[in-house]
Formats: structure tokens, C-alpha cells, sequence
């Protein structure tokens, strides 16, 4: 029943996830398909929808609960081909809870973050105050710094763009594998992305794609935090280029995964709105 995400899934899949899907990162071809090799995805197509299922450090197995036409019955048929037993399903806190619950448990850790784009050019009120001085001091700083969008990098990461891995972070081999997977397809999966530059050197760069209309899904931020103000610049910096060619109203900037440097990081940029989801284990 379930099988591995392959490209050739990408129109079927996107299209559901496009129509059907809300605005989280989970519902997202681009990350089914490029961290499968990290989560070990796979889909199930199901009559009414798709059903991922995926092995969440932490959490182990679980499924997504199906995004589609008619969500429950595509649940219905998936529990009809299941042995008997309990399974761990991903909802949305705003999806209907299954009838044969038996627990629900927020999993603050896979909240994703939602931020009105225009908060991430603008950094408007004090709560933003720090994050717009740093990027103001960082276009002072570096008055020749230019930010070039790409939708293509090729095959490999340019080596200017390697160099902002730290090979010593425990999320870089992952990050990697990610890239690895769906750079070679960049065209195909429609990737955004920009490269921050100071002369010759690449201080920064961000990978992006499309969730839904108007709503951007950012996979992968790096910067070299030796030019101050550096992220706060290169969010603005993508952001505006972006807006000024197409409309952007909402950005998610994914989840935490419990890193609490990354929460704190996070919830620096004072989201919105977070996406909240539940893990709620079902009786079969």
C-alpha cells in the first residue's frame, strides 16, 4: 500500500497538497520528497486522497492524516487495509479528530511557524526593533552587498554557498541529504531561492518553495554570522526581491524540531500564527 515518493509523483501530489492542503510545511511535495532519505517517506494513494507516512526522531512512525477531496473516506480506506492495532496519526489541530480516537498529544516540537511576509521586510513595532536595526546595520555595514534570486543552482551546492555549512552541526549531514535530493530538480519542483554577496564572497543564501497561493514554505536559511546583521538582511532581502515580483502574504519558516536554540531563534521573529499539530494515536 505505501510506496516511496519518486519525482514523477510531483504533479498528482502537488496538486492535492496545492488544493486541499493548509498552510504547513508537512503539506509540501518538495518536503516529502527531499527529506524521504532523513524521515524515510512514504505515500499511500488512497480513493479520496494521499496518506504520508514518515519516522519522526522522537516520535517514531507516524502518518499524516489524508489530504484530499474527501480526507475521510481516503481515511477510511487506509484503515481497512491495516492489521489490527494502534497507530500514531499527524493532524492538524483544525482537522476533525477520527472517531476511533484513543489519545491526542500536542506536539509542540512540529509546530510550524507562521509569519505575514510584510513582518519580515518591514520588522515594524518594538518587538521587531532588534531584527530591523541588524539588517539596517548590515546594508550600512556593507554598502555593495547584493542579493541575486535563483530559481536553479544545478546539481551541487556552488562552493561559495558550501562553505556556510559548519560540517560539526548535528543538522548538517540532514540539511545536506535534503539539498542533495532535490537540487537536481529545482526546475521541476519550482525551488526559489537568492544568494546574499559581499564582493566575491557568499554571506548567505535561502532555499524556498510554494505551500499555497501567496503562501511561501522557507526549507533552508544559512548565513556567515561573521557579518553582523547577516540573517536578519538576507530574510529582508529575499522577501522584497520576491514581493516585488509576485504576491507574498504568509511565510512559514517550519518547525523547531525541540532544538531550543532554534525556538529561541524562532520565536524571536514573533510569528503570527503557529501551525498546531496533534499526535493522535487511533485503535484500528
Amino acid at each position: 500500500m505505501f510506496s516511496s515518493v519518486e519525482l514523477s509523483d510531483h504533479s498528482q501530489l502537488s496538486q492535492l497538497f496545492f488544493r486541499y492542503g493548509q498552510a504547513s510545511s508537512d503539506h509540501s511535495f518538495v518536503n516529502a520528497f527531499g527529506w524521504q532519505r532523513v524521515f524515510n517517506t512514504q505515500k499511500a494513494l488512497l480513493p479520496g486522497g494521499v496518506c504520508l507516512r514518515f519516522v519522526h526522531e522522537g516520535y517514531g512512525p507516524l502518518m499524516l492524516y489524508p489530504v484530499g477531496p474527501e480526507p475521510h473516506r481516503a481515511y477510511q480506506a487506509l484503515c481497512r487495509e491495516l492489521e489490527p492495532g494502534e497507530y500514531d496519526f499527524l493532524c492538524l489541530s483544525s482537522q476533525k479528530i477520527p472517531p476511533n480516537t484513543l489519545r491526542v498529544e500536542p506536539v509542540r516540537d512540529l509546530w510550524d511557524y507562521l509569519h505575514r511576509a510584510s513582518d519580515l521586510v518591514d520588522y515594524p513595532g518594538k518587538e521587531l526593533r532588534t531584527q530591523r536595526q541588524q539588517a539596517q546595520a548590515f546594508w550600512r555595514e556593507y554598502p555593495g552587498a547584493r542579493l541575486e534570486l535563483c530559481d536553479f543552482w544545478g546539481e551541487e551546492l556552488p562552493g561559495a554557498v558550501s562553505d556556510l555549512w559548519d560540517p560539526a552541526a548535528p543538522a548538517t549531514a540532514k540539511e545536506t541529504s535534503f539539498l542533495k535530493t532535490v537540487l537536481p530538480h529545482a526546475r521541476v519542483l519550482g525551488l526559489l531561492g537568492a544568494n546574499l554577496w559581499v564582493g566575491e564572497q557568499c554571506v548567505g543564501f535561502t532555499l524556498a518553495s510554494w505551500l499555497k497561493p501567496e503562501v511561501l514554505n522557507v526549507h533552508v536559511e544559512k548565513a556567515n554570522v561573521a557579518y553582523k546583521g547577516v540573517y536578519a538582511a538576507l530574510r529582508q532581502g529575499f522577501l522584497r526581491e520576491l514581493m516585488a515580483r509576485q504576491a507574498v502574504a504568509w511565510v512559514n519558516r517550519e518547525e523547531d524540531m525541540g532544538l531550543l536554540p532554534l525556538r529561541e531563534a524562532k520565536l524571536r521573529l514573533r510569528p503570527c500564527h503557529f501551525v498546531e499539530k496533534n499526535r493522535v494515536t487511533v485503535g484500528i
